[in-house]
């Protein structure tokens, strides 16, 4: 009973918009959160001049690839996310529009929403769903107003767990990170905590090099960025690299990590919003 409820429960949670309750107590954190060998803990989080803020209706479509094989379609979207009190919300969107190979061979189900005020770059509450194979997963996370804390639900397989974490500077959430990520100057390094599935991600910024690269917009100039990022749930770090465009958009145009499985993904469609 526990696994049907569950999604119920997150699902209607996210329509009410809930934040984490204002008498929440967590214990105080004044370290960062630990990291595997050789990646070091980010004691001081960047902070963005200001927060990035995408119009309604922005859509980003990326092909997306594993081992080399064409999974479909991720879409990234900006829509309108309610309100709560006299606060206004944005909500961001992700998805995957498997291909019907995949969706028949894997059962691949993926959507991911972040909520957080139109106007601030703190993160108000997200919510995960994906399946794969015999593996499933439902996660509902709710942020205090500092980013400071966080309550955690998951559903996962046959097992349900709920956890608290509090942290000693702000967090970011796993999707509303991509847009923290647009609000950083060109040639911005440093670094900054995600949470998500439980964990926290360290992860480790540097910007390679400015160029000028075809797009689906013809020449535009360029942005390349190294990261390095491992989590506090186990002891290997990964490299990752993030392709984003110069301009006043910084829009990600191609991102990929190197692992085993070697996921792509790539910008082919991009709708402003208004």
């Amino acid at each position: 009973m526990l696994a049907i409820m569950r999604p119920l429960i997150l699902s209607a949670m996210a329509a009410a918009g809930n934040v984490l309750p204002a008498d929440t107590q967590i214990s105080p954190v004044t370290e960062p959160p630990k990291t595997p060998d050789g990646l070091a803990p980010c004691v001081s989080p960047m902070v963005p001049g200001a927060p990035w803020s995408p119009r309604r209706g922005e859509k980003l479509t990326y092909s997306a690839e594993l081992f080399g094989i064409s999974l479909g379609r991720l879409e990234v979207e900006t829509v309108a996310g309610g309100s709560a009190g006299h606060t206004a919300r944005l909500e961001y969107r992700a998805s995957a529009d498997a291909s019907a190979l995949v969706r028949t061979l894997f059962g691949l189900e993926f959507t991911i929403s972040a909520w957080r005020p139109s106007t601030g770059a703190a993160p108000v509450s997200t919510q995960l769903h994906y399946r794969y194979l015999f593996r499933h997963a439902d996660e509902r996370n709710e942020f205090s107003a500092d980013a400071r804390q966080v309550i955690s639900w998951r559903e996962s397989e046959d097992k349900g767990n709920s956890l608290e974490r509090g942290f000693a500077s702000p967090v970011h959430d796993l999707l509303s990170s991509l847009f923290f990520l647009r609000s950083l100057e060109p040639g911005t390094s440093g670094c900054t905590i995600l949470y998500g599935n439980q964990c926290a991600y360290t992860v480790w910024i540097e910007p390679e090099t400015i160029d000028s690269e075809e797009t689906i917009w013809g020449k535009r100039a360029v942005e390349r960025l190294s990261i390095r990022y491992g989590s506090d749930a186990f002891d290997f770090t990964r490299k990752a690299s993030i392709t984003i465009t110069v301009g006043a958009e910084r829009i990600p145009l191609r991102g990929e990590i190197e692992n085993s499985v070697h996921p792509v993904v790539e910008l082919v469609a991009f709708e402003p919003g208004s």
